[in-house]
Order: C-alpha cells, then sequence, then structure tokens
C-alpha cells in the first residue's frame, strides 16, 4: 500500500471506524483522476475537510458496507434473543431492543414482526452509518426481493401490497424507529439520539465488525457493554463473536452476555468460553451448477476474492442467485473498493428480478470505476426497465464510448470459459447500444 493510501485509509477510520481492506491504492489512483486532477494527496485532503453527510462520503459509505439484507434473516438468532429480553423483562414492560448496523431496515422489522408472533412487547431502535440506507428505512416501502424469506401468511399479515412495494402495517411501524449513528464514533462528536439513552435489553450487531480493525471493535463492545440493562445481552454474528475473543477485544463486563448462533443448519449457540467449531464460510455450498466447470489457474494461493467471486459466478451459472449473492458479499468483505465485486452483485440481482437494488449495485461499481463498461451496459438497460428512458440513453452513450477506448482483454479478472454470460461480448454490447440509441432518438426530448 503507497504512504498516500495509507494516510487515506487511515482517515476513513478515524471519521468512521470502516477499514477498506483490498485494492486501496487503485481505488485511490482512480477516484483522485475524477475528482482531485489526479493527485491522491488533494482527493485526502478534500475528503477531510467535507462532514460525513457530503455526498463523496455518503457514497464512499454505501460502497464500503454492504447493505444487502432481507426480512427474517438468521431468523433463529433474533428469536434466540427476544427469548431473553422476554425473560428479563418478565412482561412488565416492553423490551429495549438496539439493532445495531440496521441497514435498511429489514432486521428491525423484522425482530418487531417476530415479537408480535409472541405476543411480546418491544420497543425497537435501529441505526446504521449509512445515511441513506437509514433514509430508505424511514420510508418504509419494500420491493419483493426484500420478503424472498418471508412466509406468504407473514408477509399478508404484516405489509400492505401498494403498487410494487410492500409497507410495513402500522403495528410494526409504532413499534421501530430509525436513527443515523456511527457506534464507534467518539461521544464528544456523537450527537445525542434516543440510541443514548442506554439501558437496552438487547443490542443487535450482527455481520458489522468484518467492517472493523480490533481497536474499532473494542471501541464498539465498551459502548455496548455501557448502554446494556444490568442483565442486557449483546448479539453477534458467530464470526463476529469469535473474532473479536480472538483479538482479546472483549472488555470484562460483557463476558457470559454475548450471544451468537451458527447457521440454520445448527442449533447450538456459542457462547464465550465454549469450544464451538468455527461456523462454515458464506461462499459456495456445493450443488451442480451448468456450465463447464473453470480452469483455475496454476498459481496455489489464488486471492481469496477471486475464489468467493469464482463461487459466485458457478451458483449464478447454475441460477442460484442467493449462493451468488452471498458468495459476492463474501467477496465484498475482502475487496469492498472492487468495481467487479458490485457489478456481478448486480448481474445476480438484476437476474432474480430485482431491478432497483440491481440499479444501485451498479451505480456502487460505476462510483469505484467509471470505465468498466459491463456495468454502464448493464446501468443502461435497467434504467430503460425502470422508466427512467433518458439516463438510459445516456448509459449507452457512455457505453458506446468506453467500447471504442477499451483494450481487447476480457474486462472481468474472474471470467473463466463457461461463464461467459457475465457480461456481453463487446460487438454484442455496441450493436445493442446502437439498437436502443436508434430506437429512442425521436422520443429524447428537446433541449
Amino acid at each position: 500500500m503507497t504512504e498516500p493510501a495509507r494516510r487515506w485509509r487511515e482517515l476513513v477510520r478515524r471519521r468512521t471506524g470502516l477499514s477498506p481492506s483490498g485494492s486501496v491504492t487503485e481505488f485511490l489512483d482512480r477516484r483522485a483522476n475524477i475528482v482531485a486532477g489526479g493527485d491522491p494527496d488533494q482527493y485526502r485532503r478534500q475528503l477531510a475537510a467535507e462532514p460525513l453527510s457530503s455526498p463523496e462520503w455518503r457514497e464512499l459509505i454505501a460502497v464500503v458496507t454492504n447493505g444487502h439484507t432481507a426480512f427474517l434473516r438468521d431468523r433463529a438468532q433474533l428469536e434466540l434473543a427476544l427469548k431473553t429480553v422476554a425473560t428479563l423483562t418478565g412482561g412488565r414492560r416492553p423490551g429495549r431492543v438496539w439493532s445495531c448496523g440496521c441497514a435498511t431496515g429489514e432486521e428491525a422489522y423484522s425482530l418487531a414482526m417476530l415479537a408480535a408472533l409472541r405476543g411480546q412487547a418491544v420497543e425497537v431502535t435501529g441505526t446504521d452509518i449509512n445515511r441513506e440506507a437509514i433514509e430508505a428505512a424511514r420510508a418504509g416501502a419494500y420491493r419483493a426481493w426484500s420478503l424472498r424469506r418471508t412466509p406468504p401468511t407473514l408477509r399478508d399479515r404484516f405489509f400492505r401490497h401498494e403498487g410494487d412495494v410492500f409497507r410495513p402495517v402500522e403495528e410494526l411501524v409504532a413499534a421501530v424507529r430509525f436513527h443515523h449513528d456511527n457506534v464507534v464514533a467518539e461521544s464528544t462528536s456523537r450527537p445525542r439520539t434516543p440510541v443514548s439513552e442506554g439501558n437496552w435489553d438487547a443490542i443487535i450487531c450482527r455481520n458489522v465488525f468484518i467492517y472493523f480493525d480490533a481497536e474499532a471493535k473494542r471501541r464498539a463492545l465498551v459502548r455496548f457493554a455501557m448502554a446494556l440493562s444490568g442483565q442486557g445481552i449483546v448479539s453477534l454474528a458467530p464470526g463476529d463473536l469469535l473474532a473479536a475473543e480472538a483479538e482479546g477485544v472483549i472488555p470484562a463486563s460483557l463476558r457470559g452476555r454475548l450471544q451468537g448462533r451458527m447457521k440454520a443448519s445448527s442449533t447450538s449457540s456459542i457462547a464465550l468460553g465454549t469450544r464451538a467449531g468455527r461456523p462454515s464460510g458464506a461462499g459456495w455450498s456445493g450443488g451442480a451448477a451448468a456450465g463447464r466447470k473453470p480452469t483455475r489457474p496454476s498459481e496455489a494461493a489464488p486471492a481469496p476474492v477471486l475464489v468467493a467471486l469464482w463461487r459466485g459466478n458457478r451458483a449464478l451459472a447454475g441460477h442460484d442467485f442467493e449462493t451468488a449473492l452471498a458468495a459476492y458479499d463474501e467477496a465484498h468483505a475482502h475487496e469492498p473498493l472492487d468495481a467487479e465485486v458490485h457489478y456481478l452483485r448486480a448481474v445476480a440481482l438484476r437476474r432474480s428480478g430485482a431491478l432497483e437494488e440491481a440499479a444501485e449495485s451498479c451505480r456502487r461499481a460505476l462510483f469505484l470505476d467509471p470505465s468498466l463498461w459491463p456495468a454502464r451496459f448493464l446501468s443502461a438497460g435497467l434504467a430503460e426497465r425502470l422508466g427512467a428512458v433518458e439516463r438510459g440513453r445516456e448509459d449507452y452513450e457512455r457505453t458506446r464510448a468506453l467500447l471504442r477506448d477499451a483494450p481487447e482483454a476480457r474486462p472481468l479478472k474472474s471470467f473463466r470459459a463457461g461463464w461467459e454470460d457475465l457480461f456481453p461480448g463487446r460487438d454484442e454490447a455496441a450493436r445493442a447500444c446502437h439498437f436502443h440509441l436508434a430506437r429512442t432518438a425521436g422520443a429524447r426530448p428537446r433541449r
């Protein structure tokens, strides 16, 4: 890592607690060329002078964090936490639950939903560092993709279907509130919100620590310890719990008050001090896949991000979109600044029918690398499908320009034989651009 990249990464860590890994130098050079005249240090100084609410910081935080989730994800772990809360409160008052790192709100509403099924009164507060995610959570308009794990009976009971979106019913809305919050920010720089009141019966913080270094994890856990009620618990993802224990960052006051749960295939929970086996990773879990098995390169130890991308691509070829997205999430944890990771996630989302989510992943890929023509081409098609014809036309024009200047080499490092449908051929894409531009020429508004 170059010295400018190291200083930039330290700035991001200090301001957000996030520790971007992977291709930091490449990202910094590319981004500096776009917004800072090619000077990485100038880009860092610009960021340092801007508040976290600025467009550049918001985009950067959205790229580094993984906001993809679903209702009732890891349902067993949420139910375990609610059962513990019920024991603590004894039904004498509503249980207070903090969903830390709630993304677009699915986890917070899932907690309220599961509590309603138990006849349990709860007050749930969801927080996230990503301001766009919190705004989406407050809007409470979800596409079918977010409810893919929700049984129809629960969907019909707890959501109103309005056009092409689902909105939580008032019973859930009344139990949940959302706030922007940086869990590792210093108390002096953190605005006072209802989260600051403390006295939480349960803090749910899953798959957040993957973005933190050891110091940020320690700060988050210390804050949790101070925010809990006398017998409150913290519920972490299994990998987060094991990593925090291995790094020795768990404060003594949290000993015996941390919960974790294995994947759905296991019913055993992880507690501090137990010798549980390490849970399996989020990558490809086996099964037949269409297309030829790729020929792997000769090097003995390919980069973890490449292995995860291979798993995702293989699952995608077999139309196993859930497995593909899980593998791309694993790749994102290794390389959040890799545009290819976001592009491939967009392909999987597009094929699963989640068009809005696919368009968002395309936008992030192009923020990281505006020259990635497959992402620009996919973005154009998605814009058309979503009714943004003019934006689609602009993206087709940009794709055509990129194709003229792009090298002949394959644009994706994870490409292997048998996966030709990960992106169109150059000639095919050029013809499609010409067709769509000609077809929409008459409909283009006059300026």
